[in-house]
C-alpha cells in the first residue's frame, strides 16, 4: 500500500487497561550478587553516588535542584529539561552484557520519572547523554525504561529526575542485563491463539525478518526490535490486531500466511505503521483476512530506528462497530456505517471511522474503496494535472482521478496537491513518468540511485505506477524494493541456476525467475537462498525433454576396480564426472543420484552443464561432491517430463578387474593378460586396469590388485572373494 504519511484529526480513545511494567518476553539477567541500597542519589552532580551491579538503587528526590542541562535527546512532549535531578555513578560488572543493561523506575516509584545516562563521570554537567527515558513503561505509566550498551568496567553517570513540572519523591530503581526474548526470531516464534491482549516486551529483541517495499511508512522498509507469534485464528474472515493505545512504543505489525520461517514477501497478509490510530500516535493496527484453525505468523516490531519497549498487542476476530447505522458514503456523527464489509474495509485502514466518528474522511474512503469510485472524482473539481496550490480533494477527470487515488488515498480525502499533481501527470499521460528513461539513474541497486526515477523507462513506469513518489521525489531503497518485485532485473542469462541456492540475487531463467520474485522479492533483491529454490520447485514447471539418453563417459553398469582411496593419504577415488548424451534443453533438476552405501559419505550432484548440441541432444558433463562411495552401487537417474526414467549405474568394487561376481584370483591374471600383456581387451578398459589411477596400466597396478585382495599394507579390509555390490533400493 502506498502510503503518504497522512493523518486527519482524531479524538482520543478510552485506554483498555495498565500495561504490566514487566511484560512477558525479556529476562533482565542480574549481573552482581554485591549488596545495594545507596543513600538515595547525590543533588550534586560533582558528588554522584557511587554504585554498581543490578540494584534495586534507592533514590530520593523531593528536595532536589536542577543542576544539569536540558539535551535535544531528552525533548520529550517539547520539554528538553529534566527536573530534580539526583547524581549516580554507575560501574559496569566486568563480565560482557551483550545485550546491553536495561535501566527502569517501572513499577518502582510514583513519581513521573525522567532519566539519562551518559558516558563516563568525569566533568560536570554533562552534555551528551548515551539515552533518555520518559514515560517507556506502558500506555498509562509515568515512569520510564532505556537499554544502553556498556564496556566491563567503565563507569556511566545516571541522572535520575522528573518530568519537567512534576512532583519530586521517592523511589528505586534497577539496572539489569537485558536478555533477548525467546520469541526474537521467527523459528522461535510463541504460540498463542484466540481473542485477546498479548503483551510484549521487545525492548532487546534484534531484528530478523525481511524487508517490504508496501510496509515502508516515511520511506522505510526494515523493521527493527521483532518479535514472532504463532497465532492460530478461532474464526473465518477480517482479524484486526493493534496496539493503539495500548502501549509508547513507535510499533510496526506486520502478518504472514502460515507460521513457516523465514517470512517472504509473498505472504504478507498485511501490515502496519502509524496509519490508523490517534493523530500524531506512533502505534499500529492492521487487518487481514483469516481462516478457523490457520496459523498465522504476527510480526511485533518499531519503526526503524525507534526504541522497543513494553506493551500489549490486541487481536480480535471483526472490527468492532460494524455494521452500524449511517450511511457508508455520507458523513455521520456516530462509528461506523450499515454495510458490514465496507465499514470494516475503512476501518481496517483508518481506526477512528469505527473509534471515533464516520466523518468526510470516512464517506469518501468508503465511496473509494467500497463503492468504485471516489465521491471527490468527476466535474466541478479542478484540474487533474495543474491544481492551483492545495486544492479540495479529487479532479475533474475522474478515470485519472480514482487511478491516482488507489494509489495515493490522500489525494481523494485531504487534498489535490502539486504531487497528486505530478502523480496524475505520470499515472494518466501517455508517455508515463517524465522522469523515467535515459539519462536517470540504474534502476537495480539495494540503496537507489539518488535521483527521481531510473533508465530503464519500462521498468520505471512499472515501479511508479505502484509508488509514483519514485518518480517524483527520488529512487530511494523502497523504490529498489519495488524494482526487484516488479521488473526482476538479475533474472536472465548470466545469473546462477534457479534450482541452486547461492548469496547472489536472481537465477539464469527468466520466466522462472519472475515466477519466483514475485512472490518473495527478496530472491531479486538480495540474495538466491534456500527459500528461493523451494519457491522454484513449487512455481516452475520441470523442463526435462523425452528423448535417447546415453551414458558415456563411464559408461553404464561399468565396475571400478582401482583404489576406492589412496593407500597412503585417504583421499577418495574413482569417478567423479560423467559425460552424458541426452535431450538438448534439460534442467539439473531432471537428474537424481543414489548411492546403496548408507555409511559412505554424502554424496549429491553438485553441477550439470550443458556443452555441444546437435539436433535435439546435446553433451552433459555432470558432477558430483565427491567420487563414487567405494563397495557401493551409484545411480545417476535422468527423469522426462513425461515421468520416464533413464539410469545409469556405476559399481566400485575394489580388486575386481574382470567385473565378476566376486573379488578372486581370476581378477590377478586378467590383470596379467588383458592389462599387461594386452592379449585381451578388458571390458571397462582403464576403469579394470588403472588401479591407482596414474593414467596408463603399468606393473605396479598388478601390486595394488594383489595387495587389495589381500589386505596387505595400508589395506585393512582384504577385497578377495567379497560379492560384486547391488543397486539395492536405487531406481
Amino acid at each position: 500500500m502506498f502510503m503518504t504519511g497522512f493523518a486527519h484529526r482524531r479524538a482520543a480513545v478510552s485506554l483498555t487497561g495498565l500495561i504490566p511494567c514487566l511484560a512477558v518476553g525479556m529476562m533482565l539477567t542480574a549481573v552482581s550478587n554485591t549488596a545495594h541500597g545507596g543513600t538515595g542519589g547525590s543533588d550534586s552532580c560533582t558528588a554522584n553516588e557511587a554504585i554498581t551491579g543490578p540494584g534495586p538503587f534507592l533514590f530520593d528526590n523531593q528536595a532536589a535542584f536542577i543542576d544539569g542541562l536540558g539535551h535535544a535527546d531528552c525533548n520529550f512532549f517539547d520539554q528538553p529539561q529534566i527536573d530534580h535531578d539526583v547524581w549516580f555513578c554507575w560501574t559496569a560488572p566486568l563480565t560482557p552484557c551483550e545485550s546491553g543493561y536495561v535501566v527502569e523506575t517501572c513499577g518502582h516509584t510514583s513519581v513521573d520519572t525522567k532519566f539519562a545516562v551518559y558516558a563516563g563521570c568525569g566533568a560536570c554537567p554533562p552534555t551528551t547523554p548515551i539515552e533518555c527515558a520518559e514515560d517507556d513503561c506502558g500506555s498509562e505509566n509515568l515512569q520510564s525504561r532505556i537499554i544502553f550498551t556498556a564496556i566491563p568496567g567503565q563507569s556511566y553517570r545516571i541522572r535520575m529526575g522528573t518530568f519537567p513540572g512534576a512532583s519530586g519523591g521517592t523511589g528505586h530503581f534497577t539496572v539489569a542485563c537485558a536478555t533477548p526474548p525467546d520469541n526474537d526470531d521467527c523459528e522461535n516464534a510463541e504460540a498463542i491463539t484466540g481473542e485477546d491482549f498479548f503483551p510484549f516486551d521487545n525492548i532487546a529483541a534484534t531484528p530478523d525478518g525481511p524487508l517490504h517495499a508496501q510496509c515502508s511508512t516515511g520511506r522505510e522498509p526494515r523493521t527493527d526490535h521483532d518479535l514472532w507469534y504463532c497465532w492460530t485464528s478461532p474464526c473465518t474472515g477480517t482479524v484486526f490486531a493493534q496496539t493503539c493505545d495500548l502501549t509508547v512504543v513507535d510499533t510496526k505489525l506486520l502478518a504472514y500466511d502460515g507460521c513457516e520461517c523465514p517470512a517472504n514477501d509473498g505472504r504478507l497478509l498485511g501490515c502496519n505503521d502509524d496509519e490508523a490510530c490517534d493523530v500524531g500516535s506512533r502505534q499500529s493496527q492492521m487487518a487481514f483476512e483469516a481462516e478457523t484453525g490457520s496459523s498465522y505468523l504476527i510480526r511485533v516490531g518499531t519503526f526503524s530506528g525507534a526504541k522497543g519497549g513494553l506493551g500489549e498487542l490486541e487481536i480480535t476476530c471483526g472490527i468492532g462497530g460494524c455494521p452500524a447505522a449511517g450511511d457508508c458514503f455520507t458523513m455521520h456523527n456516530t462509528g461506523g456505517c450499515s454495510m458490514q464489509e465496507c465499514c470494516e474495509t475503512v476501518c481496517a485502514v483508518d481506526r477512528f471511522c469505527c473509534a471515533g466518528q464516520w466523518d468526510n474522511v470516512c464517506a469518501r474512503r468508503g465511496s473509494g474503496l467500497c463503492g468504485g469510485s471516489y465521491n471527490t472524482c468527476g466535474p466541478g473539481r479542478g484540474s487533474c494535472t495543474n491544481p492551483d496550490g492545495d486544492s479540495p480533494p479529487g479532479c475533474d477527470n475522474i478515470p485519472c482521478c480514482n487511478e491516482v487515488c488507489a494509489v495515493d488515498p490522500f489525494c481523494c480525502t485531504a487534498n489535490w496537491d502539486d504531487v497528486c499533481s505530478a502523480e496524475a501527470a505520470g499515472l494518466c499521460g501517455a508517455t508515463g513518468f517524465e522522469t523515467c528513461g535515459p539519462p536517470a539513474g540504474s534502476c537495480p541497486g539495494a540503496e537507489g540511485n539518488g535521483g527521481p526515477g531510473c533508465d530503464d523507462e519500462a521498468c520505471c513506469n512499472a515501479v511508479c505506477a505502484v509508488d509514483p513518489l519514485c518518480c517524483i521525489n527520488e529512487w530511494d531503497p523502497v523504490c529498489a524494493l519495488r524494482e526487484a518485485e516488479q521488473c526482476q532485473g538479475n533474472c536472465g542469462p548470466g545469473a546462477g541456476d534457479c534450482f541452486e541456492a547461492r548469496q547472489d540475487p536472481g537465477c539464469d531463467t527468466e520466466s522462472c525467475c519472475s515466477e519466483v520474485c514475485e512472490k518473495d522479492p527478496f530472491c531479486c533483491f538480495f540474495e538466491w537462498d534456500s527459500l528461493c529454490v523451494t519457491i522454484a520447485n513449487e512455481r516452475c514447471p520441470l523442463n526435462c525433454p523425452t528423448g535417447t539418453v546415453t551414458f558415456t563417459d563411464p559408461p553404464n553398469n561399468v565396475v571400478y576396480a582401482g583404489f576406492p582411496r589412496d593407500p597412503f593419504t585417504g583421499v577418495l577415488r574413482g569417478p567423479r564426472t560423467f559425460h552424458v548424451t541426452a535431450p538438448s534443453g534439460g534442467e539439473s533438476r531432471c537428474w537424481s543420484l543414489c548411492e546403496t552405501d548408507e555409511n559412505g559419505e554424502p554424496n549429491s550432484i553438485a553441477l550439470v552443464q550443458e556443452h555441444s548440441v546437435s539436433g535435439g541432444s546435446a553433451t552433459y558433463l555432470i558432477t558430483l561432491e565427491r567420487p563414487i562411495t567405494g563397495n557401493a552401487v551409484t545411480t545417476l537417474t535422468y527423469t522426462n517430463n513425461s515421468s520416464g526414467m533413464t539410469t545409469g549405474t556405476f559399481i566400485s568394487h575394489p580388486a575386481n578387474v574382470d567385473g565378476s561376481s566376486l573379488a578372486n584370483s581370476l581378477d590377478v591374471v586378467e590383470m596379467v593378460n588383458c592389462c599387461l600383456n594386452g592379449s585381451c581387451t578388458p571390458e571397462w578398459g582403464d576403469y579394470s586396469c588403472d588401479i591407482d589411477g596414474s593414467g596408463n596400466p603399468h606393473p605396479p597396478d598388478l601390486n595394488g590388485v594383489i595387495d587389495m585382495l589381500n589386505g596387505a599394507g595400508p589395506f585393512l579390509n582384504p577385497s578377495n572373494n567379497t560379492s560384486l555390490p547391488t543397486a539395492g533400493s536405487c531406481p
